[in-house]
C-alpha cells in the first residue's frame, strides 16, 4: 500500500507539473508591456480582431482603416488587448498608430535641418558626397529621388566621378522649402501630426503655401531611426 500510494503521489505531481506548463506557454504571450490603457487609431484597410494574441489564435472579426481603440495592454509578443463587442479582444499592435502631440516650435527644430542642408549642399557634388551630405536626415531612397529629378550631371571630378549640381527650376520634385511656421504670407499656420506605430515615431506636417510666384500644399513626412529624423517623403 505505501508503494501504491508513493506512486499515485509522483503521478499526481506530474500531471499537476504538465498542466501548469501548458498553461504558462498558453498565456506567455499575455504578460503586458504596459497596463496604462491608451488610445489608438487603426492604420490597415482591416484588421483582424483575434481571441488571443496571435495568428494562431481564431478570427473573431475586423476593424477598419481609421478605427478608434481603447488599448488595455500590450503583449510581449506584439498584441494589442482590446474590446471587441463587449468582450476581450487582440489586434497586432504593429497596424495601431499612438497618436501624441509636438509643438509647432519643436516640428520646426527638427524640418530646419533638412531644410538647411537642402540649401547649403556644395555645387556639384558626387553622389556619394551628396548622399554623406544629406544622409543624417533623409533617406537614402529619398536622397536618390533628388539627384534623379531635381539634379543634373555638371562635368566630372579628376578621378572621373560625375558631378551633380540643382537643375534651376521653381517647381522641384523632391527638393522643398521651409514651412511659412508664423502664417506671414499664407492662411494659416502648418499642421503638425506625431505618433508612433511600432515602436517608430513618425511626423507629418501639411500647409497650404502661397506666394509672389506659386500657390501650393506642401506636405512633409518624416520618422525617426537611431536618434535621427528622416525626411522619406514630401508632396505638392
Amino acid at each position: 500500500m505505501p508503494v501504491k500510494r508513493s506512486f499515485l503521489v509522483t503521478a499526481l505531481k506530474i500531471f499537476t507539473l504538465a498542466v501548469l506548463t501548458f498553461a504558462t506557454i498558453q498565456l506567455s504571450g499575455l504578460k503586458a508591456k504596459a497596463s496604462s490603457t491608451k488610445t489608438a487609431v487603426v492604420d490597415a484597410t482591416s484588421l483582424n480582431v483575434r481571441k488571443g494574441p496571435g495568428t494562431s489564435y481564431k478570427k473573431i472579426g475586423s476593424l477598419k482603416d481609421k478605427t478608434k481603440v481603447t488599448v488595455y495592454l500590450i503583449t510581449k509578443n506584439n498584441w494589442a488587448k482590446i474590446k471587441y463587442s463587449q468582450s476581450t479582444a487582440f489586434v497586432s499592435n504593429e497596424f495601431l498608430r499612438y497618436y501624441q502631440t509636438m509643438s509647432r516650435s519643436n516640428a520646426k527644430k527638427i524640418v530646419s535641418k533638412p531644410v538647411k542642408l537642402l540649401r547649403t549642399l556644395p555645387d556639384r557634388s558626387t553622389r556619394k558626397k551628396i548622399h554623406l551630405y544629406f544622409g543624417s536626415s533623409f533617406t537614402s531612397s529619398y536622397i536618390d529621388k533628388i539627384i534623379k529629378y531635381d539634379m543634373e550631371p555638371n562635368g566630372k571630378d579628376k578621378y572621373g566621378n560625375t558631378l551633380y549640381s540643382y537643375i534651376g527650376t521653381d517647381a522641384p520634385y523632391y527638393y522643398f522649402f521651409d514651412f511659412d511656421w508664423n502664417a506671414d504670407y499664407s492662411p494659416k499656420k502648418p499642421t503638425v501630426t506625431y505618433f508612433v506605430k511600432n515602436n517608430t515615431e513618425y511626423l507629418y506636417i501639411k500647409q497650404y503655401i502661397t506666394s509672389e510666384l506659386a500657390e501650393y500644399t506642401q506636405h512633409l513626412y518624416l520618422y525617426k531611426t537611431k536618434g535621427n529624423w528622416k525626411v522619406y517623403k514630401c508632396t505638392y
